[in-house]
């Protein structure tokens, strides 16, 4: 009997999708390709963001190793007339020639570049006004287009519960023999941690880069 049923039953298995059915179908192709796309333009941001993070910190770390190396600017590079003219600077004389210091300078008024400085001076000193300075100027050094300096700011101390002060501008220099990093807010007062905060364009995605007193780098 079960089998007659089967046998007498007609089903038209060639039939095709109805008008509905195209449509449910696409609606949900379409849906899932926006979230896929969506999620993919997220993704390709934070990478974007991430190797500007990594530029920012390697950048930190190279005047780092450049101060503790005791890098003297070869001729025709930032600094080099005036170290080796030492008499016009605040170099030691009990030293025959001083070793100078190299820092970053951050603008928030300038948030798609920032600057490799040498402080040729020896005084601590690089501002705003210094950043087309042939004799102090290393480079500047371009954010990448889609990424920017959302904010800057310094802590007191390295206490969990301190609050991070917003500041304008950031100094962070380093000094042969020491690895420590010594940071300036635009008060000019030094800090013992620094937190600098980049973002894309929207500002909705963030990476944060933290430069301790200690010569620490990190990225969060």
């Amino acid at each position: 009997m079960i089998k007659n049923f089967f046998k007498n039953k007609k089903y038209n298995l060639s039939r095709g999708m109805t008008y509905v059915e195209l449509i449910v179908v696409l609606a949900i192709f379409g849906t899932m390709s926006s979230i896929l796309l969506f999620k993919y333009g997220d993704f390709d941001k934070q990478i974007s963001l991430q190797n500007t993070a990594q530029d920012i910190a390697l950048q930190v770390i190279t005047a780092q190793k450049s101060a503790i190396s005791g890098k003297i600017p070869n001729t025709g590079e930032a600094g080099s007339t005036i170290i080796n003219n030492p008499v016009n600077t605040n170099y030691d004389p009990a030293l025959p020639l001083w070793k100078p210091a190299y820092g970053m300078f951050f603008n928030i008024s300038d948030p798609f570049d920032f600057v490799y400085f040498i402080d040729a001076y020896n005084d601590f000193s690089f501002s705003f006004f210094d950043i087309n300075d042939p004799t102090k100027v290393i480079k500047k050094i371009p954010i990448d287009k889609n990424n920017k300096i959302l904010s800057l700011c310094v802590f007191e101390d390295q206490n969990p519960s301190s609050a991070c002060v917003p500041t304008n501008t950031l100094n962070v220099y380093f000094k042969r023999p020491n690895t420590n990093a010594i940071i300036y807010d635009d008060q000019n007062f030094i800090r013992d941690k620094a937190e600098i905060t980049i973002s894309d364009t929207e500002g909705r995605l963030k990476k944060v880069i933290n430069i301790y007193s200690s010569g620490k780098v990190e990225i969060i």
